[in-house]
């Protein structure tokens, strides 16, 4: 296996590797371009002096050229290899995106969803050769590349064992409170958004990431689960239904900066081994290389 194998997915559809060793009917070729870091855009005052003063940047959307050398038995096949890359990467109604796959050697899975623009206009030839080579030109609505799978930590109210999880933070009985601070490590190069599930009973629940978080004021008793997901900011029950009205005033989402960040969590009335508060986050790179 590569260092990192490519692959182009859609739910629902079989999925086309982009091999880069020059075997299969699709090759990843170094024409390729957008794989690094995606295009910021700063932002500046100028004032009536000399210079300006700066005021922060964004990240704007990802633009990609994928060159891809498609290589059939005959006129036929590549004809149907050029069909099957289209009916793929085009956008279809009421699907989802396609999106470019990244599996490194170790296991990790990255995905970068994409909408495609051009480069599927093929050339008619009277003696058209076995090959085709390709220029897909996407852009990425969402500049970074994201884990496929989720990493997660649980700050619990055990005293008796100690958690699988290296995140795993042994919570102290005072007044009631379950109290625990834990050191969380992003692995990503950018901010990741928090998924948090609530576990009963207990509550008022204070969950905060450096500093920075939210107040779940409603009580929940045995067997109550609320998750609060911070990346489209929705608060629900385990029947989905929503909760939003139990936050505190102002709630603020905290997002895991890249490296070391510390999550504090309280919670009043915690029942030793059965609540919790578990943070699920998925990191996101800015290369693939």
């Amino acid at each position: 296996m590569a260092d990192v194998e490519f692959t182009i997915e859609r739910t629902g559809y079989l999925p086309i590797a982009l091999n880069s060793d020059g075997g299969g009917s699709y090759g990843l070729q170094s024409g390729t371009t957008g794989f690094g870091v995606p295009t910021v855009v700063s932002q500046f005052t100028r004032g009536a002096g000399s210079g300006g003063q700066y005021r922060g940047e964004r990240v704007d959307m990802r633009s990609m050229d994928i060159e891809i050398l498609i290589l059939g038995d005959n006129r036929l096949t590549t004809g149907e290899l050029i069909r099957k890359l289209a009916n793929l990467v085009r956008a279809r109604r009421n699907q989802p995106l396609p999106r470019l796959v990244a599996t490194y050697a170790t296991g990790e899975v990255y995905e970068l969803p994409f909408v495609y623009q051009s480069g599927l206009e093929i050339e008619y030839k009277e003696s058209l050769a076995k090959s085709s080579r390709v220029f897909l030109s996407v852009v990425c609505p969402d500049p970074f590349w994201t884990a496929r799978d989720a990493l997660s930590f649980t700050i619990q109210n055990n005293s008796s064992s100690v958690g699988l999880l290296p995140e795993f933070a042994k919570l102290q009985v005072m007044a009631s409170t379950a109290i625990g601070s834990v050191p969380v490590n992003n692995p990503g190069d950018v901010d990741a958004d928090i998924s948090w599930r609530i576990t009963g009973p207990g509550g008022p629940t204070t969950i905060q990431v450096n500093g920075e978080g939210f107040v779940y004021n409603t009580t929940l008793v045995a067997g109550d689960i609320i998750t609060v997901d911070g990346k489209t900011k929705t608060v629900a029950n385990a029947a989905g239904v929503n909760q939003y009205a139990g936050l505190g005033t102002a709630p603020k989402f905290p997002t895991l900066q890249p490296g070391s960040n510390t999550v504090f969590v309280s919670m009043v009335g915690a029942t030793v081994g059965v609540s919790s508060v578990t943070g699920f986050y998925k990191p996101r790179r800015e290369v693939i290389f």
